[in-house]
């Protein structure tokens, strides 16, 4: 998938350049909050396994990694 554009984060160990897919405004006072995102392929997407990283303008928060196949088992 074509990220929308490229940014720049400033971490502790160095910069690093990261594509832009999504972004989202969140506030990190006050009580917790639960960070969603959703994105809508432009075409099908073929079966593998995609990761999703969360940066700040100075951090990275974490990332996820899930899977898409082409079949499902029923059990």
């Amino acid at each position: 998938m074509p990220s929308q554009k490229t940014i720049t984060v400033s971490l502790a160990d160095g910069n690093e350049t990261v594509p832009v897919h999504a972004r989202k405004l969140i506030q990190f006072t006050g009580k917790k909050q639960r960070i969603t995102c959703r994105l809508e392929a432009k075409k099908k997407l073929e079966p593998g396994i995609c990761r999703a990283a969360i940066y700040t303008k100075d951090a990275y928060l974490g990332s996820v990694e899930f899977e898409f196949r082409d079949s499902f088992r029923f059990f």
